[in-house]
This record gives structure tokens, sequence and C-alpha cells, in this order.
């Protein structure tokens, strides 16, 4: 096999894998404009941006004072703990915390709490409201893929 066979195999399989890799992370749904999450991750979109928060990650968070933002530990639907990089700066994380009756998204000094429990839409549990003028977002959506919550 030529040599410049070889390195366009290598470019292609490479192109490829970050295709695979792209569509398994966040993948476009045409019907309604939302995101698929992967079983076991979470999907936060903040007046339209949209942050991965993958699961099975060691993370060690601490944003404020307030226990709900604070963490340590691997991410997932087992810790209900979920760590996201706005706009996927590494110095920005947020930390979403979430149970049965309630979700809590912390970023910054700034904390966001959903009161009410998860909507089940498309198999996702959802929170979304909306914060007004006050914090750094007005408009929170939070899709999370743990169906055993």
């Amino acid at each position: 096999m030529k040599r410049s066979t070889l390195v366009w195999l290598v470019i292609g399989a490479v192109i490829l894998a970050v295709g695979i890799a792209a569509i398994g992370v966040l993948e476009l749904t045409t019907g309604n404009g939302t995101y698929k999450v992967p079983a076991g991750d979470a999907l936060v979109n903040l007046d339209g941006v949209a942050a991965a928060a993958n699961a099975g990650q060691a993370a060690k968070v601490d944003l404020g004072s307030g226990p709900e933002q604070h963490f340590q530990g691997t991410t997932g639907c087992a810790s209900r703990h979920f760590v996201a990089y706005y706009g996927g700066a590494p110095n920005a994380p947020m930390l979403l915390v979430i149970s049965k009756t309630q979700a809590t998204l912390a970023y910054g000094s700034d904390v966001y709490r959903f009161d009410e429990g998860p909507k089940l839409q498309n198999a996702l549990l959802l929170w979304q409201g909306d914060f007004g003028p006050t914090g750094t977002f007005s408009h929170i959506v939070v899709q999370v893929n743990c169906p055993q919550l």
C-alpha cells in the first residue's frame, strides 16, 4: 500500500471518528429543535447556549458558600450531580443537582432553583424556567436522561 493511500485512510478514519463522537454527545432533533441527550447525560440550555454535562466524570466544583454550589465525586444519574461548562470554557463550570422534586443550577455566584419536579418529555426529565433580569441568565432549560430517577 502506498504511503499517500495510508495517509488518506487515516485522515478519513479520524474525520469519521470525530463525526461519530459529535453525534454521540448531542444530536439535534428536527421535530422541535431541541437536542437529544445520551443516556445518563444532561443538557443545559442557557438563553439559547447549550452546554452538555456528561456522566461518569470525576469532578470537584466550588462555586460559592451554599451547599448546592459544591460537589466532589463522579457525575451522573447515580450521584444526581452534573457539571457542564458554559461556552465550553473549562474555567466556567455549572453545577446541576437534580432530585424527584426539584433541580438546582449553580453558575458562579448565581443559583437557579426549579422548585417543581421535572416534566417528562420524549423520555427525558425536563425543567425550564424564566428567571428575569436578576441573574446572569433569564431563560434556562434543563434536560436529563435519567429514566430511573
